[in-house]
Parts: C-alpha cells; sequence; structure tokens
C-alpha cells in the first residue's frame, strides 16, 4: 500500500491573497488555490517568486507547518536560492505553480523527484500579445524554449482550460513525449480558477464609495485588474460611452493600470480616451488601490464587466476578474471567445457578446441597468455556477488524487534515433521482405 508522502515543497507566484498586500494578481490566486487544496499531513515548504524587486530571501510566518520564503524573480542568485532551499527540505515531491516557478522548478530540482507542472496560461499565446504590445518578437524564442524545458520535466502538467490542454498536448507531440511509452498517461489535467468562498472580512466589507466617490443611486460596472494585450480597451470605453449617454447614473469603476514590461500601451490608451469624454466624471480609474478597498468596491457594483480582443491568447487563457465577479454574486457582461465566458453565457451568471461590438456590449449592459429581475437570475446562476463547477473541492480532485501517489510520466528518452536503429527496428517488427520494400522505396524517392 503506498504511504502519502510526508513532505512537499511549492514553487508558487506571489503575493498570495492571505498576505493582503496591494497589487494582488493571477499567479498569486493560482498559487493559493494549489496550497489550499493540499490535504492536512502534508509537510509543506513554499517558495513564492514576487515581481518586486529586492535581492535575498524573505522568510515568512510559518503556518500549519508551512516554510514560507519569498525572493524577487530580478534576484541574479534565484536559482541558486531555489536550489539551496529545495536541499534545506528535502520534499518527496515538487508542485509548481504559473509558468515562470515551473521553469525554475524544471531546472533545479533533481530528475528522481517527481513533479507537477501547473501551467496557468499558455505562454506562447501570451507572448504574442506581448509581442504585439511591444511590436517587438524578441521574448518569443526564450519562452519556447522555458516552456519545452518544463514539459520534458514535468511528470503531471495542469492547464487552466480544454483548449489550453490540447495546445500543450500539440506541443508535447513536437518535442517526442507522445509515445508508445506514454499512450494511456494522462499528461496534462485541466483544473480551471476555483472561485473560493468570501472571507467574513469579504463578506463584511463597509460601505466606502458610494456616497463618497459616486451618488448613492449610481448602477456602478467594474472592472478589476490591469489592462494586458487582449483586454480591448477601445471596444469597452465605446460601450461605456453608449451607455452612460442613455442611463444618466451609469458609472464605470476600474482597478489596475497598465503592466511593465508586458503592455504598457492599453491603459494609458484607455485613460486618453477617458480624459476627453463628455462623461469623464463618471469614469473612475482607480489604479492599484489598497487591498482592504477591493471587497468594498465589489460588494458595491451592480455588474461587471470584461471585454477581451479575439486572439489567440483569449481563446486559450483564463479570466480571474470573471471568478472575482462571481465570488462577489455581481452579474457579468462579457465578450465571448474564452472557455469562462462560455461557461457564463450558458449558465445565465451573465450576458456575452461578440468581440469588438461596442452597441452589442452596451444594450447587454443597459438591461442589466433596466432589469432587476435578470440581475437576480444571474446572482442565483452565478452561484450555482461555483457549486457545480468553480469549487476547490471539485477542481482540485486530480491534483489531490496525484499527492497520494506521485509517480514519474512514463517518457521514452528524447534522444534521435539514426537511421541505423530505426532500421533495426523495422526488420524486427515487419520481417526482411517488408524490410528491403522499405529501402527500396526510400532509395527510389530520393534519387528519382
Amino acid at each position: 500500500m503506498t504511504q502519502t508522502p510526508s513532505s512537499l515543497l511549492l514553487v508558487g507566484s506571489g503575493p498570495l491573497p492571505s498576505e493582503k498586500r496591494n497589487g494582488g494578481n493571477a499567479g498569486g490566486l493560482r498559487t493559493e488555490q494549489f496550497l489550499r487544496s493540499i490535504p492536512e499531513g502534508f509537510d509543506v515548504s513554499i517558495f513564492v517568486v514576487e515581481n518586486e524587486e529586492y535581492k535575498g530571501i524573505k522568510t515568512k510566518k510559518e503556518v500549519r507547518q508551512l516554510r514560507h520564503v519569498s525572493v524577487s524573480r530580478h534576484d541574479p542568485n534565484i536559482f541558486r536560492h531555489l536550489r539551496q532551499f529545495y536541499w534545506r527540505n528535502s520534499p518527496t515531491c515538487v508542485v509548481g505553480v504559473n509558468f515562470f516557478p515551473c521553469y525554475l522548478a524544471s531546472c533545479q530540482i533533481p530528475k528522481h523527484v517527481p513533479f507537477w507542472a501547473d501551467m496557468n496560461g499558455w505562454a506562447m499565446a501570451e507572448k504574442q500579445a506581448q509581442a504585439f504590445a511591444l511590436q517587438t518578437n524578441d521574448y518569443i524564442p526564450l519562452a519556447k524554449k522555458m516552456e519545452k524545458e518544463i514539459l520534458v520535466r514535468a511528470d503531471k502538467v495542469s492547464v487552466v482550460s480544454k483548449a489550453q490542454k490540447y495546445a500543450v498536448y500539440g506541443e508535447m507531440a513536437m518535442i517526442g513525449l507522445l509515445t508508445k511509452d506514454s499512450f494511456r498517461h494522462p499528461f496534462v489535467e485541466v483544473i480551471e480558477n476555483s472561485c473560493r468562498p468570501l472571507s467574513s472580512e469579504e463578506a463584511l466589507a463597509e460601505k466606502y464609495f458610494r456616497g463618497r466617490v459616486c451618488p448613492e443611486d449610481a448602477i456602478i460596472a467594474v472592472w478589476i485588474g490591469g489592462m494586458n494585450a487582449w483586454a480591448d480597451e477601445k471596444t469597452l470605453f465605446e460601450a461605456c460611452e453608449l451607455v452612460m449617454a442613455k442611463v444618466s447614473n451609469f458609472y464605470f469603476f476600474m482597478t489596475g493600470t497598465d503592466l511593465l514590461g508586458i503592455d504598457e500601451e492599453s491603459y494609458p490608451r484607455f485613460q486618453k480616451r477617458v480624459k476627453k469624454s463628455r462623461f469623464h466624471d463618471r469614469f473612475h480609474l482607480l489604479g492599484w488601490i489598497p487591498y482592504e478597498h477591493v471587497p468594498s468596491l465589489l460588494r458595491e457594483a451592480d455588474m461587471g464587466i470584461n471585454v477581451d480582443r479575439m486572439c489567440a491568447e483569449t481563446e486559450v487563457g483564463a479570466r480571474n476578474r470573471i471568478n472575482e465577479m462571481l465570488r462577489y454574486e455581481l452579474p457579468i457582461v462579457t465578450t465571448m471567445g474564452s472557455e469562462i465566458a462560455e461557461i457564463v453565457g450558458q449558465s445565465g451568471a451573465g450576458l456575452t457578446c461578440e468581440s469588438g461590438e461596442s452597441r452589442e456590449i452596451a444594450n447587454a449592459i443597459e438591461k442589466l441597468c433596466q432589469d432587476k429581475n435578470l440581475q437576480k437570475r444571474c446572482i442565483v446562476a452565478g452561484q450555482t455556477l461555483i457549486k457545480t463547477r468553480f469549487s476547490d473541492t471539485l477542481l482540485q480532485r486530480d491534483f489531490c488524487a496525484w499527492l497520494k501517489n506521485p509517480t514519474h510520466s512514463p517518457k521514452a528518452m528524447l534522444k534521435k534515433k539514426g537511421v541505423f536503429s530505426v532500421g533495426l527496428s523495422y526488420l524486427r517488427h515487419r520481417g526482411i521482405r517488408a524490410f528491403w520494400g522499405r529501402v527500396l522505396r526510400e532509395v527510389y524517392s530520393r534519387f528519382s
């Protein structure tokens, strides 16, 4: 009988939501989703990679036998820090969460240790979007190299959507991982982003915006998080202006700004449009607001909005802002394209629109503004969706099962076989007659 491993190292992104720091990100949400699901009884060490600029290791408080250190991804010694942290704790298995932490782990963790890699979002589609925003393809080759490193090393891979699952299987095929040895091995598991229950602090957040930043009777639509290259800021702005022209008490609130080094153009373009708008006083661009004000904003809002460009990232990726809106029982207006947008539309938790269609998006927003019964139906459907699809218990089952018995994948060695070894294999399986027939066909095809 296989015994449950006693120790685990999780390499993830930060800051974690539980740290209650400003500027939280999707990577931190995903890391905490995996951390929450680890069964009791594990001795857990967590190595968190942060975007802040600092050197050395920050040691955090221990919680439930959890050793927590944080390192800046800009620290030139980050690989050495992880290697030393690994040997200090000697875990039985390792879990990487998010692309860069997975890459770190794949480079530094010994081959004999079972490794689960959670590739939260398809890096190649994200880098394509980044290339579009920055108008340079310089970052794509490195991402390709890192993606390959992770897939070759990982024993199990998790992704955020079915579309990403098929993209990853395609990559595995191209680098030789889909072989007779791995025919029945489920390399890739889909683990969608979860909607964790509201904490008592979140559920009881006091009113902060109504009566102070906007009128008490305002209809508030909210966008949370920064603007990435796949956000369609032009269509979002046009739709909001169309609604404001008809609904006098409609207000739009946005948290976050641009994303340094990733997309520094979309948000400034949106900002310029807002400044020139005749309704500029009803657009509230809050930037990265204090952590304690985020629950207040989401509790006071009447609906959440998500507007994407159609691109590979949209079709493959997730949308954390939609998960957060569902947590706070907000009806949603979103463009189609992402898997979660389709789920929201099919479940009735929100209204879906075609990408690029500002008039259609405006009509959907107006419909929610005017129809209280529709709002209530969306809220009920959203609550049902959380219970039946987006709960940690349901989403993390495959991961928890693997933790009980972390095994290596049946990968064949990624070595190119020479012509001689391929020929011998063909002779052994097909016989001398078929072998010479194949040789003659090859010769004829090459020299005819």
